[in-house]
């Protein structure tokens, strides 16, 4: 088994500090991303009349304005190398940001069915 090798410079200490800082932060990004594309799938199991999913689809819209928010925040949080890598792969998760708090106040069933598909597109799910 390969020793892992402890940072002894100063220069080593603060590169190693800054990418643990990037790993977290992409880290949160990922994993606000996947508890965003479990609500979606709430919301588009809309068709079934249960009162578990009617609860569930109330449930994930009503956390959509808060993650919404907090995409935005985690976006800012993150390296720049890693933001224009986002942006050449198509992925523009500020954009994303915004139709979740629209999906959050949409009235009518087509506007909750375009936000749904406009955060897909913008966050690649």
């Amino acid at each position: 088994m390969m020793d892992v090798r402890e940072p002894t410079s100063i220069g080593e200490k603060l590169i190693d500090l800054a990418f643990h800082a990037d790993a977290r932060s992409i880290r949160k990004y990922e994993d606000l991303k996947s508890r965003i594309a479990h609500d979606l799938v709430a919301l588009a199991n809309g068709r079934l009349d249960s009162a578990i999913v009617v609860r569930e689809q109330r449930l994930a819209r009503e956390r959509s304005n808060r993650q919404g928010v907090a995409l935005e925040v985690a976006v800012n949080d993150l390296p720049l190398w890693y933001r224009w890598w986002l942006q050449w792969r198509g992925e523009k998760p500020l954009d994303a940001s915004k139709n979740l708090v629209g999906l959050c106040n949409a009235t009518k069933r087509e506007h909750v069915k375009k936000s749904i598909d406009d955060i897909e597109r913008w966050l690649r799910l």
